[in-house]
């Protein structure tokens, strides 16, 4: 687990420990870290050229195993 998921996870359940009668909701999205493995990236661009490419197939990925599971 990266930094970032972790404390978006913790945050989660701090809140639920806080507001334990409040349903947690969310929507779908992705964000960029500034880590790949344990590097900082100091400059962005070649992570953005690339971002259409990523998010089409982590869409495509996503739409084809919801589709699976509710044929199943």
């Amino acid at each position: 687990m990266d930094v970032e998921t972790f404390y978006i996870l913790k945050a989660i359940q701090d809140h639920r420990s806080n507001n334990n009668d409040e349903i947690v909701t969310a929507d779908c999205g992705c964000f960029v870290s500034d880590y790949v493995g344990d590097q900082a990236l100091r400059e962005y661009s070649k992570v953005y050229h690339h971002y259409e490419e990523a998010l089409s197939k982590f869409l495509e990925n996503s739409v084809s195993i919801l589709r699976k599971k509710k044929e199943d």
